[in-house]
């Protein structure tokens, strides 16, 4: 699968330090290639989240195309919001 970053979780990157943000991107990465990872669906709607320590990554999937739309990243206690 690939990845494909919405503008908003784009945003959302670029407010985090560097150092969390390669490793965001990393863990995002590594669930596209193998489907391992802290996910679940969320909640009250349709989409995903993945968790990456204390971040949380909500996505969408397309598997017919192969696409991971990654929609917002969010600390943990926004994430339910």
């Amino acid at each position: 699968m690939s990845v494909v970053w919405s503008d908003p979780a784009l945003r959302d990157l670029r407010r985090v330090d560097p150092e969390t943000r390669m490793w965001i991107i990393d863990v995002v990465d590594r669930f596209a290639a193998t489907g391992h990872g802290d996910v679940r669906p969320l909640t009250g709607g349709p989409g995903w989240r993945l968790r990456v320590a204390d971040w949380r990554v909500l996505f969408d999937l397309d598997n017919a195309a192969g696409v991971i739309l990654a929609t917002d990243v969010r600390p943990r206690g926004r994430a339910s919001r």
